[in-house]
């Protein structure tokens, strides 16, 4: 068994506010760095699990997609950005990142815990007769480099042993949990762990509602839980459908990679202060850790460029 580290760090450059850059790394000599859709160097440790590193391997793949390394099936800015394929490698140590990552809240509302299925991508699509995203996506599914949680989980999860670069000198401890996190926050990450691994059963979609209301409604009774949950599932059906529009548009070619990047991140902001309506400042502060107006962007225009060119292209 090997230790798993969660890293982050601010993201340099760029107009507007964007979320940390996250990266995995395993203790040992030399180590290894899985990039997860983020950039070197790795920022600061933020979280660490105890598990097999070939498990977190595993989880990373494919090594390379579009030009970037360990993207761990994770589509950019379609199913998720690095948050989520961060997460998919560390679910082998049984951690997750955390709020002391930047807007790692907000990118877990919107792009759930481990990405946005292609099944709900798809439903969407068909139901606005956008056939030619399915058949697109369809693709790179079948070239491995767009996976589902579900089936990185069940090629993954049961495997064992360590990589030589993650074996750690003999009595090598644990790094000590890192300062800043809340109680009700290592509570929330205790239950979202918990409802991924004992509802593995559950449809992605299922489980990407769930998490999202088990977040949102941290601090609050059973019954207020309740009057919450249906808004919050139209609220996010909503931003789904939105999103849906624009990847489609994109992935279709009717918009480019810069006009993708600032429509996704128009309706990201745009979300940020459409959850305060509907949650009121105190409980948006509870459920993401943010304070109204300390909104976050998610798609970064580097990136988006770097992947797909000036236009989606396979």
């Amino acid at each position: 068994m090997g230790t798993i580290n969660g890293h982050s760090r601010p993201v340099v450059g760029g107009v507007g506010k964007f979320a940390d850059h996250t990266n995995v790394s395993c203790s040992g000599v030399p180590g290894r760095l899985w990039l997860c859709w983020g950039v070197p160097p790795a920022g600061p440790i933020i979280c660490s699990g105890v598990g097999s590193t070939k498990s977190a391997d595993c989880f990373s793949t494919p090594a390379a997609a579009f030009g970037f390394a360990d993207t761990a099936g994770i589509l950019y800015g379609f199913t998720g950005v690095c948050h989520q394929a961060a997460n998919r490698v560390l679910f082998a140590g049984n951690q997750t990142l955390n709020n002391l990552s930047r807007g790692y809240a907000i990118s877990t509302a919107l792009y759930g815990l481990y990405g946005i299925s292609s099944q709900m991508l798809k439903v969407r699509w068909a139901f606005a007769g956008r056939f030619k995203s399915i058949v697109i996506l369809n693709k790179l599914i079948r070239k491995g480099l767009v996976i589902d949680w579900i089936t990185k989980l069940n090629t993954c999860v049961n495997v064992q042993g360590d990589l030589q670069p993650c074996l750690p000198p003999p009595g090598t401890p644990l790094p000590p949990p890192p300062a800043g996190i809340s109680p009700e926050e290592s509570a929330y990450i205790e239950g979202v762990l918990a409802l991924y691994n004992e509802n593995k059963n559950w449809s992605e979609d299922d489980l990407y509602m769930e998490s999202i209301l088990l977040m949102l409604t941290q601090g609050l009774t059973a019954d207020e839980r309740l009057e919450y949950q249906i808004p919050i599932m139209q609220f996010f059906n909503t931003y789904l459908n939105t999103h849906a529009d624009l990847t489609s548009a994109f992935i279709e070619n009717e918009i480019n990679t810069e006009q993708f990047v600032q429509k996704s991140n128009a309706n990201i902001l745009g979300t940020q202060e459409g959850l305060v309506g509907l949650l009121g400042p105190d409980q948006f502060k509870k459920g993401t850790g943010l304070e109204v107006g300390d909104f976050f962007q998610l798609v970064e225009p580097e990136i988006a460029l770097e992947t797909y060119g000036q236009e989606f292209a396979l």
